[in-house]
């Protein structure tokens, strides 16, 4: 029974009360709009949905211009919203863009769009784990579109890893597919809070995760049973020489995140990094300090908000880096012509072997991502646009003002199968601002190249802009966990704990003779086996296995044909690799 929390009133409701289930996955939208708003302005669309920016003109989702004054994008919308939406005109300054009241808002009526839902999820909530010596437990939450908070005792399921402790457990808790803000409480007045500071919830220590199958354990949230004791994130360095002159050998930094040590069955996806001297908290003292990337890393992963991922930063040679990180084409004012193939081609071949060699990754282009920032973030751009290699690209305030050549032939470029971030800052220099600070503008210009090709926002592209934030360290740093969260989202690994608390169910089966149809659940990035055997009891032979999907849940049919019309089948499901 869920308690919910109104003050000091106690309200008993049922679990299916409170909150609808929504499915995570997106339906493409396509935005149209013929509107004349003067030199200096754009078009935007903003609505009563978070991926529209829930009508504030800063969150909305930018269009781009062609010819007759037609704005035109394609937009990723939460499958089963009811939109409503406008378009807006905003002035395109760096100055005016976090002002609210920079919008011209159409005379039309509100439009409306219903997108069509997923199918509903496997189960009714979510299935929460929690390892404690506290002989009751609650968690205390909110969940989805539904901003009240509620209370529901864990029931005791066995002995924890120690005497004394508890292994508790509770379902339906909040929705399936949404995130969830919780503390967990044993209703003595102690509470088990995040360790990390994340600015959510009571002292900005709630935990906050859009997993739906997950163990707290020790602080951390995983959707795995981890080892009794996690080994802490640690950092090595390593020299990496090269094979692609003019590119000089140089010092790799790599971090490798909670768990690693205590986890050898598990393998990992990889981001690599320009300016590997800037990765770590405590780099670069005295300046504007470093990414953090380390501690970010760590906070993200063990509130279950972001993969568990190596993270590769490769050293620059500050008198280089200009012409290294540049795209052929293009030369940097004062510096030799660009060669971020030369660069790029001693990552992929020289440091990315190094990678693989030495640690346990995922080094398929999915599970291999680019990042960096200014110079870094441009060459980023070229290492994913150019090349067969990365799933993901991380560019920073890019420098595109410094390849210009590169950024105009990003229209003709194909587009490639990986995700993009990109973000800018709003005092980083409007055009005709010294000194020759044009990071504010042709950012923009290549967020509507990206547009242009193919990339959606929402799905596989995001724009985010830093109010009041400078070309700096500081910046970046402060951007680094939205990034992370939309370049590796802990829902694109398979959910281990997921097979154990809800395994896979045949939810039709249809035979015709020997012939077979078999509807079943299926997961994001999780295989399933078809199993056949003349009894229920086996033995069991496999007879397909299916591709891993996307999508968050589906119910795929699967049909064969067996020797026996009378044959137990199974489906079981089995991670993706």
């Amino acid at each position: 029974m869920v308690i919910r929390l109104l003050g000091l009133t106690f309200l008993l409701m049922g679990t299916g009360g409170f909150a609808l289930a929504g499915s995570p996955d997106r339906e493409v939208v396509p935005f149209n709009i013929v509107w004349d708003v003067g030199f200096g302005n754009d078009v935007y669309v903003t609505g009563n949905h978070p991926d529209v920016g829930n009508w504030q003109p800063t969150g909305a989702i930018r269009l781009r211009w062609t010819s007759g004054n037609m704005w035109t994008g394609d937009i990723a919308i939460q499958k089963g919203t009811a939109l409503e939406y406008k378009f807006i005109a905003r002035n395109g300054a760096s100055n005016q863009y976090c002002n609210n009241a920079n919008v011209t808002w159409e005379s039309h009526p509100n439009r409306t769009n219903a997108i069509p839902p997923a199918p509903p999820p496997p189960v009714a909530g979510k299935t929460l784990y929690y390892f404690s010596s506290w002989p009751t437990a609650s968690v205390i939450f909110t969940s989805g579109a539904d901003t009240n908070f509620y209370s529901l005792t864990l029931t005791p399921i066995g002995p924890g890893r120690t005497p004394g402790e508890l292994l508790h457990r509770a379902d339906g808790v909040g929705v399936r597919g949404a995130s969830i803000q919780f503390v967990m409480t044993d209703g003595n007045g102690n509470y088990d809070r995040a360790p990390y500071t994340n600015g959510v919830g009571s002292m900005g220590r709630d935990y906050l995760t859009a997993l739906d199958d997950f163990l707290l354990q020790d602080g951390h949230l995983f959707n795995y049973w981890p080892a009794a004791s996690v080994s802490a994130p640690r950092v090595e360095t390593r020299y990496v020489d090269s094979s692609f002159p003019p590119i000089s050998g140089r010092t790799v930094r790599i971090i490798l995140p909670r768990g690693y040590d205590s986890h050898p069955w598990k393998r990992y996806p990889v981001i690599y990094f320009q300016d590997g001297q800037n990765l770590t908290n405590g780099a670069n003292p005295g300046g504007t300090g470093a990414w953090n990337a380390d501690v970010t890393s760590l906070i993200e992963t063990s509130q279950g908000r972001m993969r568990e991922t190596i993270i590769v930063g490769v050293d620059n040679y500050p008198e280089r880096r200009r012409w290294e990180y540049n795209p052929p084409g293009d030369t940097y004012p004062g510096e030799n012509p660009g060669r971020a193939d030369a660069y790029i081609s001693f990552v992929v071949h020289n440091v990315r072997p190094t990678i693989d060699y030495h640690y346990r990754t995922l080094n398929d282009r999915r599970n291999t991502l680019i990042g960096g920032s200014s110079m870094g973030g441009i060459c980023s751009v070229y290492a994913g646009l150019d090349t067969n290699v990365f799933g993901g690209i991380l560019a920073m305030s890019p420098a595109f003002t410094r390849a210009t050549n590169y950024l105009a032939a990003m229209a003709s470029k194909p587009k490639q199968p990986m995700r993009v971030y990109m973000d800018t800052g709003t005092d980083e220099g409007q055009i005709g601002t010294p000194p020759g600070g044009y990071y504010w503008d042709d950012p923009w210009t290549g967020y509507r190249r990206f547009q242009q090709i193919g990339y959606v926002p929402n799905l596989d592209l995001m724009m985010r802009i830093g109010c009041g934030h400078g070309h700096n360290e500081a910046a970046w740093r402060a951007r680094l966990p939205t990034a992370f969260r939309f370049l590796l989202p802990v829902a694109d690994d398979p959910n281990l704990l997921a097979h154990e608390s809800h395994p896979p169910v045949i939810r039709n089966l249809e035979r015709n003779g020997t012939d077979f149809a078999v509807t079943h659940d299926a997961r994001a990035h999780q295989r399933y086996e078809l199993d056949v055997a003349p009894e229920p009891n086996g033995p069991w032979t496999t007879i397909s296995t299916t591709a891993p999907l996307t999508a968050a849940w589906s119910y795929p049919v699967s049909t064969g044909t067996v020797v026996d019309a009378t044959a137990a089948l199974r489906i079981r499901a089995i991670p993706a690799p």
